[in-house]
């Protein structure tokens, strides 16, 4: 039986670059060399308020079928992957296969994850396929984290940038194979990455008084984060390679969520993990949520060429608390 897997991957960044120079003009009291010391950014891409989330799905999508080398006719089912979708209802997937002009005989839905985000809609994706409920699936991740970050929120606006990236999982010319995976969840740190208000628990978040410094937009206990992620990493880590049977040497690159590069640095140093072995793109990108796995994972695949054989490992964790890794074949 043909391996699952991908069979093509694109993304998309928005035009407009938030550099440190930008930020450090509207906080004068903000020190960028000591922000990119601790956090490895020095510029992120920002999207202009008229460009909703299905309108970058669509971006990154076209990168793949302007190629005309994949009919969009083949797609039978679409994934968007977001925490930035255009509206609480409909799901956002709804609005992407009407304005790439899909088939109405396909399936679509969103999964409302970020960090973890991709590497679940992987395995959903693969799921689908070893099913026969679908040959080729659009897996679309996207995200437009700066409408809903506040503009005062110094600390989050230095992380944080914009993204859509488009993957077709399928049996078809496959050029990286998705193996086991391993999923985690610990849902009493929900409050750590947050925006209060806007749910039906508003009413809730509303009776515990001013709590949240920014109740409308995106809340971050950092130090809990940063915690959570270097004490989470390493176990999921290994116990996806035991679902594998594989050693840690035996991975060729690690792919982390690109959060930020110090926590990167502390996950890798820790399990003793060559830096040569932990690409990074943090540094123009910033961190992009769902979408900074793709984009690492297109890029690698794109300048470094693994050979036929290289085993990618992919983990995304954060805000959930929620944590995901799997391995990659490339072929």
């Amino acid at each position: 039986m043909k391996n699952i897997g991908i069979e093509d991957i694109a993304y998309y960044l928005p035009e407009k670059i938030l550099t440190n120079d930008d930020l450090a003009a509207s906080f004068p009291n903000w020190n960028p060399r000591r922000a990119v010391k601790l956090t490895g950014i020095e510029t992120r891409h920002i999207e202009i308020p008229e460009m909703p989330a299905s309108d970058m799905s669509v971006m990154a999508a076209n990168k793949i079928f302007d190629k005309n080398t994949l009919d969009k006719d083949l797609i039978d089912f679409v994934i968007v992957v977001t925490q930035s979708a255009d509206y609480r209802m409909p799901a956002t997937a709804c609005i992407v296969q009407d304005k790439l002009g899909l088939s109405r005989n396909i399936g679509a839905m969103d999964i409302n994850l970020g960090c973890s985000g991709y590497v679940y809609g992987l395995a959903v994706a693969k799921a689908l396929v070893n099913s026969d409920m679908a040959k080729r699936v659009l897996l679309i991740a996207v995200e437009k984290t700066s409408f809903f970050l506040h503009p005062e929120d110094v600390t989050l606006r230095t992380l944080q940038g914009d993204a859509a990236t488009a993957t077709i999982i399928s049996r078809e010319n496959v050029i990286a194979s998705i193996d086991a995976t391993d999923f985690g969840t610990d849902g009493s740190g929900y409050d750590d990455i947050i925006v209060p208000y806007g749910g039906s628990a508003e009413l809730i978040e509303r009776a515990k008084g001013e709590q949240y410094q920014y109740p409308d937009f995106v809340n971050m206990k950092g130090m809990e984060i940063f915690n959570f992620s270097v004490e989470t990493v390493p176990v999921t880590v290994r116990d996806t390679l035991a679902k594998n049977k594989l050693n840690l040497e035996e991975i060729d690159f690690f792919l982390f969520h690109q959060a930020n590069k110090i926590m990167i640095d502390t996950i890798a140093t820790s399990m003793q993990i060559p830096p040569e072995k932990v690409p990074m793109n943090i540094a123009t990108v910033g961190n992009t949520s769902s979408c900074s796995i793709p984009i690492l994972l297109t890029d690698l695949l794109a300048e470094r060429k693994p050979a036929a054989g290289a085993r990618l490992l992919l983990c995304g964790f954060g805000v959930g608390l929620s944590w995901a890794t799997t391995i990659m074949t490339c072929l």
